[in-house]
């Protein structure tokens, strides 16, 4: 049971997991924003670009700031809306810049100062950003602005989802729990007989 229960727990982290992406290849950047409704992207270098030269110090500067671009993202993916009804529709993602397949993200998306995070709406940049992000509520709040009503109805939309599952879930429990004896034949000292073996809600959930 331990196994099992660790095994969900597991499954229920990669799920989640699995809506923050660090990318190093710019080409990846179009297939991952297309799986997504809404997707806040954040570009930001760890290290130097090519044709710079930066100290030890600089390089320790940035991989700082990229590793807290990706707290910000994560905590938003921890979000009470965000964990629980957006889950598969708002895509997190990070683009290290400074890897030679992302380089071109640069000239691409006029990145003069970075960090930069953009706001992509059913796989296309809206050009709404934000530089330099404090918090998580610097770009969730970007992101509710740029979906403004349809964000507010996806949102919607989703968190009515999930009540008519959960009654339904319920519907099913009851449903099974209404009948939680069968009847079997059995032999005993005094012959055949009837015997009512009683699972209760243990049966009802097999």
């Amino acid at each position: 049971m331990n196994f099992i229960r660790f095994f969900l727990v597991l499954i229920v982290c990669l799920s989640l997991q699995s809506r923050y992406h660090k990318i190093t290849r710019i080409n990846d950047l179009d297939k991952i924003v297309n799986n997504y409704e809404y997707s806040l992207v954040c570009f930001a270098p760890t290290k130097n670009l090519p044709d710079e030269s930066i100290d030890k110090e600089e390089i320790k500067e940035r991989k700082k700031e990229f590793r807290g671009i990706e707290e910000i993202l994560r905590s938003i993916s921890k979000g009470y809306d965000y964990k629980n009804f957006l889950s598969k529709d708002i895509g997190l993602i990070s683009v290290d810049v400074s890897e030679k397949y992302a380089y071109s993200a640069i000239s691409e998306y006029g990145l003069v100062q970075m960090p930069s995070c953009f706001v992509f709406e059913q796989g296309e940049n809206t050009g709404q950003k934000v530089m330099y992000p404090d918090s998580s509520r610097d770009l969730t709040r970007l992101l509710e602005r740029v979906g403004g009503t349809d964000f507010k109805k996806l949102l919607a939309d989703r968190k009515s989802q999930a009540t008519q599952e959960r009654q339904e879930r319920i519907a099913r429990y009851y449903a099974y729990g209404a009948y939680p004896y069968s009847y079997n034949w059995g032999y005993g000292y005094g012959g055949p007989y009837w015997y009512r073996p009683y699972w209760g809600w243990y049966g009802a959930c097999w």
